[in-house]
């Protein structure tokens, strides 16, 4: 891995600054608080995000978003990532950002993008730890942190050394094992659980066995039962059936002979009721002869109508005719007692008197004349009176000649009745004579046919008997062979339960005998080889620094330094300010070789110190160019406020900050 270049924009003390890193040695120099060591936490930003880094440490204080971007190539392939810093209400957070191979660019969320940075530089850790691990032990490390790491707890250093070698895999692969062994120890307990009622089945499968066998006896004795029983009912039907038609015969004559019985009773009641109805009509048909009266020729009614008609009209006429005379003889009499006439005011003379006497004597013609049509008129009413009672007896005649004949009708048709009854009574008496006799032939085979029902039911009982305890017997053998198969297959379930068994304890014995040992002593190796090449480096880089003499180091297996002052070994913090950090420098650059040995991504080599040579002498700090020129790196970024170290570098980067804005010059 080389970086190229990087951009900030708002990251703590820069407000706009593009900085390239060349190849070679390049000295960061500038003043304490300067933001020398700003460009180092801004590259490891840049790649894996905040990690443990506090967000308001890095966005300036006066800005609300912060950005930066980092152009780097791993193994000849040009690569630029960015991140993004921005101030809300919760707080600072980061934003999306994006990661850009050979000009593809792709957008991330945050994490995403952690995790393809790791993916692209091939660290092979999760992406959910807060920084890089081999990140910060094969490249960056800051200087208090060396410090903390030769302090702490062999343990936790030991932890912490694991996880930048890579072999902290062992570890997870022990752990990974005994959970399985812990699954496998699961899986067994319940297997043998299971194992448990395998006696219990076999019990059950044998006393399933006794119990179908004599289920199948039985079921087999009740079959010969039904059809000794069936055969018996077969018999009993067919005679039954021969007999039914002989009981039906008897039934219905004994049913027959009450409806002959009735009807020849009914027969009788009729013809006598009959007989006497014939006597009753022949009686009315005389009485009714007797009142007939005699028959007559009845006269003109039409013409005598008609005659008496036109005497009446006369005789009105008449009657009018003698009214008119008298008005106006009534008139002319007026006229006579007053003398003059009212109208034309003559004087009453004799020619009034003579119409007087001519209408006096008109009158009696007209009188005489009525006085015969009415009498007239009285001879014709008197022969109409006669031809109307006439009429009426003749009418009544008709009726009782009517009245005769429906006699002599209804007198025919019963006779007629009666004599068919007369020879149908005789019929049904010898019928029921003969059905009588057939009905006492039929009664013992009835009795016969009746006992033969009642067998037949029997034996349709003692059938249907039979053929229940059959099914019961077969519905008991399904149920037994059902449950039997069942039980055969629990067995063989619990059977394959115990393979599985014994295969899973030959699992788990290999993982806990053998792949949990094998992980541990492999490890154990790994941990002995990269012990051995740490504490030769760690010696020679400490030999660099420091003039052999009084002081000699090494490292144990647990990676524990270990001093030697005079032959007599010395803890850390009895060191002087200059031997801890040349102790540290080379604690440092041994576990930096280490670790990029282990690593299959890191053969780009790239180192970044932080004030390795702090606290060191003059003469430890000309030493500084041994250990360059020894270092096997294509780029070196060496963060520090010592000029003398200008000597060394083949660039150098000056950081100067001025009215708290930080700016840089490449020299």
């Amino acid at each position: 891995m080389r970086i190229k270049k990087i951009f900030l924009e708002n990251l703590r003390s820069y407000v706009s600054q593009e900085v390239v890193f060349p190849e070679g040695v390049v000295l960061l120099e500038g003043d304490i608080g300067s933001g020398k060591s700003t460009l180092l936490y801004a590259v490891e930003f840049a790649l894996f995000g905040l990690g443990d880094l506090n967000s308001a440490f890095l966005l300036r204080n006066s800005a609300n978003e912060g950005r930066v971007r980092l152009d780097f190539s791993i193994n000849g392939v040009d690569c630029v990532v960015e991140r993004t810093l921005e101030r809300k209400k919760k707080g600072i957070q980061q934003g999306n950002g994006y990661l850009e191979i050979n000009g593809s660019r792709t957008e991330y969320s945050p994490a995403e993008l952690k995790g393809a940075v790791l993916k692209l530089l091939e660290f092979n850790e999760p992406s959910s730890r807060s920084q890089s691990v081999i990140y910060r032990y094969a490249v960056f490390t800051p200087q208090e942190e060396m410090k903390k790491i030769l302090e702490e707890k062999t343990s936790d250093r030991l932890d912490t050394l694991r996880k930048a070698f890579g072999i902290e895999d062992y570890e997870r692969a022990r752990e990974n094992a005994l959970l399985v062994s812990k699954s496998l120890k699961s899986d067994m307990d319940f297997l043998k659980g299971r194992l448990d009622s395998m006696p219990v089945v076999k019990q059950s499968i044998d006393s399933k066995t006794v119990e179908l066998n004599r289920v199948s006896s039985d079921l087999a004795s009740a079959e010969v039962v039904f059809r000794e029983k069936s055969v018996l009912l077969e018999k009993i039907s067919l005679e039954w059936e021969s007999l039914l038609a002989v009981k039906q015969d008897f039934e219905k004559l004994s049913s027959e002979l009450p409806l002959i019985e009735k009807r020849r009773l009914d027969l009788v009641n009729r013809s006598s009721s009959l007989d006497k109805d014939c006597s009753r009509l022949e009686e009315d048909k005389q009485r009714i002869e007797k009142l007939l009266p005699l028959e007559v020729v009845l006269p003109d009614k039409q013409a005598l109508t008609k005659q008496l008609a036109g005497v009446e009209a006369i005789q009105r006429d008449l009657t009018s005719k003698i009214g008119a005379v008298q008005s106006k003889k009534k008139d002319f009499s007026s006229l006579k007692d007053k003398g003059v006439c009212p109208t034309c005011l003559q004087s009453f003379s004799d020619s009034f008197e003579d119409k007087i006497v001519h209408l006096t004597a008109e009158e009696g013609k007209l009188v005489a004349e009525l006085s015969v049509f009415q009498k007239n008129a009285l001879v014709l009413r008197n022969e109409m009176d006669s031809l109307l009672k006439l009429e009426s007896e003749h009418k009544l005649r008709q009726e009782l000649l009517f009245r005769i004949s429906s006699i002599e009708r209804e007198l025919a048709l019963k006779q007629a009745e009666l004599k068919v009854l007369l020879k149908e009574i005789p019929l049904l008496e010898s019928e029921l004579v003969v059905k009588k006799n057939k009905l006492s032939d039929l009664a013992q085979v009835g009795l016969k046919a009746s006992l033969t029902q009642d067998s037949l039911k029997r034996a349709q009982e003692e059938v249907n008997k039979a053929l229940s305890l059959k099914s019961g017997l077969y519905s008991s053998k399904s149920a037994l062979t059902a449950q039997l198969s069942e039980l055969n297959n629990q067995l063989i379930g619990l059977e394959n339960d115990s393979r599985k068994l014994v295969l899973i304890s030959e699992k788990k014995k290999w993982v806990e005998e053998f792949f949990v040992p094998s992980m541990e002593l492999i490890e154990s190796h790994v941990m002995q080889s990269i012990s051995s090449d740490f504490n030769e480096l760690f010696q020679k880089w400490f030999s660099l620094l420091v003039d052999s003499g009084e002081i000699a180091v090494s490292s144990d297996y647990s990676f524990e330094p270990v001093i030697s002052v005079s032959g007599y070994e010395q803890s850390f913090q009895s060191l002087s300010g200059g031997e801890k950090s040349a102790l540290a420098l080379a604690y440092r650059l041994a576990l930096n070789s280490v670790v990029r040995r282990v690593s299959a991504s890191m053969k780009d080599n790239l180192l970044i110190l932080d004030e390795p040579t702090d606290g060191f002498s003059k003469e430890q700090l000309h030493k500084m160019r041994s250990v360059f020129n020894a270092l096997d790196c294509d780029q070196v970024l060496i963060v520090s406020h010592e000029r003398e170290l200008e000597a060394f570098a083949d660039h150098v980067i000056r950081v100067e900050k001025r009215g708290g804005i930080s700016s840089i010059s490449l020299s």
